[in-house]
């Protein structure tokens, strides 16, 4: 864990200070290591419930850099008052102890004027259905946020558009920690 620290001081330290960059596959990859790491970890700091992470999931990063399936992270450019903050949100598509309800995990991370969001989704070895596609709040998310994980050819920083305090909602901090809360579920066709 504390090569993955060292690996990413010259990446996150250039996005919190708002340096235009280009961030190829491997590093958008190193990134999103570091910031599920910093979910797990907060996650596990900040909760008195059973943790969402499994034991498995947090070897596995930890011992060979797996990303837990169905993880998704997004960069996003923050220019308001907080220099450091994590905010948890958890989600589910039925009731808790429902056989096939899946469980959502999401956390957005704030350091300086970078914004970090996890998002991952647990699907119960119960569930028959064909597939799932979970969409956030509408927004203008492809604006906002730069999809680092799963990776893409080439990540630009920054993001045409910045969250703020205040504003339209879609714009702020709120609005980004609390995309998914408002999302629908559907089955594909």
């Amino acid at each position: 864990m504390s090569k993955l620290e060292a690996d990413n001081i010259p990446l996150i330290g250039a996005l919190m200070q708002d340096i235009a960059t280009l961030l190829d596959p491997n590093q958008q990859e190193t990134i999103a290591l570091w910031a599920v790491k910093t979910s797990m970890v907060m996650e596990c700091i900040t909760t008195r419930r059973k943790p969402f992470y499994t034991r498995t999931e947090c070897a596995q990063l930890r011992l060979s850099s797996q990303i837990p399936n169905r993880t998704f992270v997004w960069l996003g450019r923050y220019t308001g008052f907080f220099n450091i903050a994590s905010f948890a949100t958890d989600g589910w598509t039925a009731e808790p102890d429902h056989p096939q309800t899946m469980h959502a995990y999401v956390n957005t991370i704030v350091i300086k004027r970078l914004a970090m969001q996890t998002l991952t989704i647990h699907v119960p070895d119960t569930y028959t259905g064909a597939g799932l596609t979970i969409e956030p709040e509408a927004g203008a998310w492809d604006n906002t946020l730069i999809n680092i994980w799963p990776t893409q050819p080439t990540a630009r920083w920054p993001p045409p558009l910045s969250f703020s305090d205040d504003g339209p909602r879609a714009l702020t901090l709120d609005g980004l920690r609390n995309r998914w809360s408002g999302g629908k579920k559907r089955e594909p066709d």
